[in-house]
C-alpha cells in the first residue's frame, strides 16, 4: 500500500470544479472525466499510476516508448476510460493473455461518500494492525470488510464461481487471506456503488512485438466453442467467436466488404 492514507476533503481543484459545475440535469456530472494524468511509470516493476479519466488507447500510446502496455482491451478501447474499465472489471478478447482488470490492479486511491480519501491494495496482517491502531474511518472500513469476509469465509472459498471471465457481482473473494486481503481488487467491478476512484496503479505487460490473425471456419458456433480447448495451448493473445448472423448483418449493411470477402465459408468462425 502507498503510505498511511489520511482522511481529508477532496483535494483536486479540477475535481471540485467539475462537481460544482453541475446544473442538476441527467446524466449526473462525471467529475473523473477531467482526471487525465499519467504518472509514476515504473518500467522495472511494470506499473504505472493513472487518473481515471484517461482513455485506454491514449494510455497505451503514451506508454509506447517503455515497451509496455495495459493488457485488458475491450472493444471500446478507443474511447473507454480507465475509470469505466475499473468500474466494469473489463476484459475483452485479450482476456486470454491479460485477464480482467481485477487481475491487473496493484492499488487505488479512492474517495468514500463521506469525503474520506484513502489508498487500498493488498493488506498484510502488519498493515491491518497498523490501520487499526491509527483508528478512524479507514480502520472502521477495514474492520467491517474483514468481518464480512470472515462471516462468509467458507462459501467464498468453496462456492464462488471460478469462471475466468467472471465480471458480475462484487469480487469478495479478493478479501480472502490467501489473496492478501486485496481491497483494491474487491472494489473493481463495483460499478461506482462503493467508491469514486481517484488514482489507480496498474500492472503492465510487455507489448507483443509481432502479431498475426488466423481465421478458422466451423459449421456452427457450438463446434467452434468445442474447439477452444485445443486452441488454448497455443497461447493466443486474443480469441473471439463470430457467428454467421454478424456476417449476414455486415453484408446487409455493406460494412467492411473487403474484409468480409476474405472470410472462409462456414456457419461460424473463430478469430
Amino acid at each position: 500500500m502507498c503510505g498511511p492514507p489520511k482522511r481529508q476533503a477532496i483535494g483536486s481543484r479540477r475535481f471540485r470544479q467539475s462537481v460544482t459545475a453541475s446544473d442538476g440535469g441527467w446524466p449526473p456530472p462525471n467529475p473523473t472525466r477531467e482526471l487525465l494524468t499519467i504518472s509514476g511509470v515504473d518500467p522495472e516493476r511494470s506499473t504505472c499510476l493513472v487518473e481515471p479519466g484517461i482513455v485506454l488507447d491514449v494510455l497505451n500510446e503514451r506508454l509506447r516508448d517503455t515497451g509496455l502496455e495495459y493488457g485488458p482491451r475491450p472493444a471500446t478501447h478507443d474511447h473507454c476510460t480507465l475509470g469505466g474499465m475499473i468500474g466494469n472489471n473489463s476484459c475483452g478478447a485479450t482476456a486470454q493473455r491479460a485477464g480482467k482488470v481485477v487481475d491487473n490492479i496493484v492499488e487505488m486511491e479512492v474517495l468514500l461518500y463521506d469525503g474520506t480519501r484513502m489508498w487500498v491494495g493488498q493488506t498484510s496482517e502488519e498493515q491491518y494492525a497498523r490501520i487499526q491502531r491509527q483508528g478512524g474511518r479507514e480502520a472502521e472500513v477495514y474492520r467491517q470488510l474483514r468481518g464480512l469476509r470472515d462471516a462468509y469465509l467458507e462459501p467464498l472459498r468453496t462456492r464462488y464461481p471460478k469462471t475466468p471471465r467472471r465480471v458480475s457481482g462484487y469480487n469478495l473473494d479478493s478479501l480472502l487471506p490467501e489473496k492478501n486481503f486485496h481491497v483494491a481488487q474487491a472494489l473493481v467491478g463495483s460499478e461506482g456503488t462503493l467508491v469514486v476512484v481517484l488514482r489507480a496503479r496498474l500492472k503492465l505487460l510487455p507489448v507483443v512485438k509481432a502479431k498475426t490473425l488466423v481465421y478458422i471456419a466451423y459449421p456452427d458456433i457450438a463446434s467452434a466453442a468445442d474447439d477452444v480447448p485445443r486452441i488454448l495451448p497455443h497461447r493466443p493473445i486474443a480469441l473471439e467467436g463470430i457467428d454467421d448472423k454478424l456476417i449476414h448483418f455486415e453484408r446487409m449493411k455493406q460494412l467492411n466488404p473487403d474484409a468480409v470477402a476474405k472470410l472462409p465459408p462456414g456457419g461460424a468462425r473463430s478469430a
